[in-house]
């Protein structure tokens, strides 16, 4: 049997019988569904209605609070309780 590259459908035979069979949709040799979950972008899913595909981003927790600010609180405190004032003369 000679296969149509440009058809979307393959020949097989079935109980003696040449049938069309389609072929599954494919994007640069991947399935498409595959195609979009690697390449698209998050504007792009979410103008097409894909919402599910979107990644979901984690909210903010504690661990994302350790910046160099507030490294140790209670330290600057004790700190700042060592210092003496001046002395009058």
């Amino acid at each position: 049997m000679r296969r149509n590259e440009g058809s979307p459908h393959d020949n097989a035979i079935v109980n003696g019988k040449q049938v069309r069979i389609k072929r599954a949709s494919t994007v640069e040799g991947m399935p498409v569904d595959e195609f979009i979950m690697k390449n698209a972008d998050p504007i792009w899913l979410h103008q097409n209605e894909m919402w599910q595909l979107i990644p979901v981003e984690e909210p903010y927790s504690d661990a994302d609070s350790n910046f160099k600010g507030s490294e140790n609180i209670e330290g600057n405190q004790n700190d700042l309780r060592n210092i003496s004032a001046p002395d009058e003369a």
